[in-house]
């Protein structure tokens, strides 16, 4: 957490409590959603070392899976953050929203890199694992060097660029393990990309022609459900894995109770 010393040396007090708090919120976001997705495929992985194909499919299935729900979230988050932060801490956090919503647009990194971390570290390929975790804590320190020079927003855009750049050496290295290209996974979470677009804007730009001067819990509740409806509905049309697996998920949950 250097980046908090940093903060609180170049910066007000004020901005190093808005950073913090976005982050906060910006983490329990990830600890509650696909991070323990992704943490359970090390054990499994580590007992189907000999079964790459059974492993590529797992790690499909789990794209879908993390696709599916980290960006529903990032997208509901980003469009309903000024409400979410005011009703929760009241107008004096409001700054913190701009935080937020820049540190929402890599939220994908981090379920998506851990997943294929797990691949060669379940696999045992600690070396490439090293050499991998090197790089990304040298570009790291290039990014903390160069972008607090110009400013706290110049800083995050430049986390974003790095944290994007990282998920792609781990997918790419995690994916030569098991035969998995880029291409590959990026076409398993595209449509959950597209979708969640979609519905982002049919739920701002309705909101702007019908509520715009809504109150903060009616916009909430509004932005919210309409991306919801139509977030669902593209994936229930479409038949996306994602989806079917956590309608799965919810019967078997029912039976059991």
């Amino acid at each position: 957490r250097i980046d908090i010393m940093i903060i609180g040396k170049i910066f007000p007090a004020s901005t190093l409590g808005f950073y913090t708090r976005a982050v906060g919120f910006y983490n329990l976001i990830i600890r509650y959603s696909s991070s323990s997705i992704s943490q359970v495929f090390f054990p499994v992985i580590s007992k189907m070392q000999d079964d790459i194909d059974g492993i590529k499919t797992l790690i499909i299935k789990g794209f879908h899976a993390i696709g599916f729900t980290i960006f529903f979230l990032l997208f509901i988050f980003h469009l309903t953050a000024d409400e979410f932060i005011v009703i929760l801490l009241s107008d004096k956090w409001l700054q913190s929203t701009e935080y937020f919503k820049i540190l929402l647009l890599s939220a994908f990194s981090y379920p998506l890199s851990a997943t294929m971390m797990n691949v060669l570290t379940g696999l045992g390929n600690s070396k490439v694992y090293f050499r991998i975790e090197l790089v990304k804590k040298l570009m790291l320190l290039v990014t903390y060097l160069v972008g607090f020079q110009f400013g706290i927003i110049e800083f995050l855009y430049g986390l974003i660029i790095n944290r994007t750049i990282a998920t792609f050496i781990n997918i790419y290295y995690g994916g030569r393990e098991i035969n998995l290209s880029n291409f590959q996974i990026i076409r398993t979470i595209l449509n959950y990309v597209i979708f969640g677009l979609i519905a982002y804007y049919i739920s701002y730009y309705s909101f702007i022609y019908l509520l715009e001067s809504a109150d903060l819990y009616t916009s909430f509740i509004y932005k919210a459900g309409i991306f919801v409806l139509v977030y669902i509905g593209f994936n229930f049309v479409f038949r996306q894995q994602g989806l079917i697996m956590l309608i799965d998920t919810i019967k078997k949950l029912r039976k059991k109770l």
